[in-house]
């Protein structure tokens, strides 16, 4: 029996020190990019007006706002602020570029895991250019009205002082919404939605847009309510996203016990991996829509002096779900983060000459 386990640790092991080689072998000694990281290429400014600062960001793990000039790095997280008649491109991870400009603008940009890139727009101007990515990694735009997923692509994304959010689409093709409810926009196609409409569609909500202003506390306090209601409905659609999570974690993490060593081993991996990050992709979505919509409540309440009672309670509750699973949840991100490692790395194994050798290894 002692003799079994030691020869199933040294075989193990070497699987182990195989996989490090055919890795050496396949990517030499390449310097890794900063993935949490933002570079700001370029930055245009304007002549400033006495109560408008110039371009600045505000990094997640501090309050205090830094002067955004050219080649800046700017951590995933950070609030980034562009006053009218300023433009600011941004390089993200993966080389896609984002442009933020010349309407006054405010975003926040992350980078998430499992290569997921978000940009939350909280008002203004925004251009996006895409690289084409890879098969599990994302690329989204938040607004408070609407979600956009992209694989590829160039498309700008405007969004109103009203919360009216316009998305063009300039090359290839961009998802709006989620699921059943998904609209897909090719070259030369747009579409606009307002708060209301993101919610109802109905004629009442698209006439309340037409004037594309928020002119008065009624209206103001209309969007509060419409806004609470779709955070209300968010919390239902997080709390299932929570038992699928739970009931697909326990078959991850049996396999990420091993890595997979054959062809069907590594099937099942991948098809396992595609469902986990749907669910998790689905989570971190209705984060950022949640924060979004907190963002907008919260402006129309400094503006008017509306009561953000409800959306503040929707939030609260959100927030105290999310905070409660905060284990399983980042449990749940390493096991995914684990087992499409494996996947890579058995990518690469197979195309190298020590990757035969490794069927042949019994456990």
């Amino acid at each position: 029996m002692k003799s079994n386990i030691s020869k199933m640790r040294f075989n193990f092991l070497l699987y182990l020190i195989l996989m490090l080689i055919s890795v050496l072998l396949s990517f030499g000694t390449n310097a890794s990019a900063d993935e949490n990281t933002a570079i700001a290429i370029k930055v245009e400014t304007s002549a400033q007006t006495e109560d408008e600062a110039p371009p600045y960001f505000i990094p997640d793990s501090s309050g205090l706002s830094l002067p955004l000039r050219s080649r800046a790095r700017i951590p995933s997280g950070s609030l980034i602020h562009v006053p009218q008649g300023s433009i600011v491109t941004l390089m993200l991870p993966d080389s896609h570029v984002v442009r933020l400009g010349p309407a006054r603008t405010t975003v926040r940009w992350s980078r998430g895991r499992l290569n997921s890139t978000s940009i939350t727009v909280y008002r203004g101007q925004t251009s996006h250019s895409v690289n084409r990515l890879a098969k599990r990694a994302s690329y989204r735009v938040v607004t408070p009205t609407s979600v956009s997923g992209v694989r590829g692509t160039e498309f700008d994304v405007l969004v109103g002082e009203d919360c009216t959010s316009k998305t063009k689409v300039a090359e290839g093709k961009v998802e709006m919404g989620k699921e059943e409810f998904a609209t897909t926009l090719g070259a030369d196609e747009e579409t606009e939605m307002g708060m209301l409409e993101s919610i109802d569609q109905n004629t009442e909500g698209e006439e309340w847009f037409d004037s594309h202003k928020v002119s008065d506390p009624n209206k103001a306090q209309k969007i509060e309510s419409f806004s609470a209601e779709a955070m209300k409905e968010t919390n239902k659609m997080s709390l299932n996203d929570f038992v699928e999570m739970a009931s697909m974690a326990s078959q991850l993490i049996r396999l990420a016990a091993y890595p997979p060593r054959t062809a069907s081993d590594a099937a099942n991996v991948a098809d396992a991996v595609e469902k986990g990050l749907r669910i998790w992709q689905r989570m971190e979505i209705r984060k950022e829509s949640m924060e979004a919509r907190k963002e907008v409540t919260r402006s129309l309440s400094e503006r008017w002096g509306i009561s953000s009672e409800a959306s503040d309670s929707e939030y609260a509750a959100f927030d105290s779900a999310r905070s409660n699973k905060a284990d399983s949840i980042g449990k749940f991100a390493d096991t995914l983060e684990k087992l499409s490692g494996f996947l890579k790395l058995t990518s690469v194994i197979t195309s190298t000459p020590v990757g035969g050798l490794l069927r042949h290894l019994p456990w």
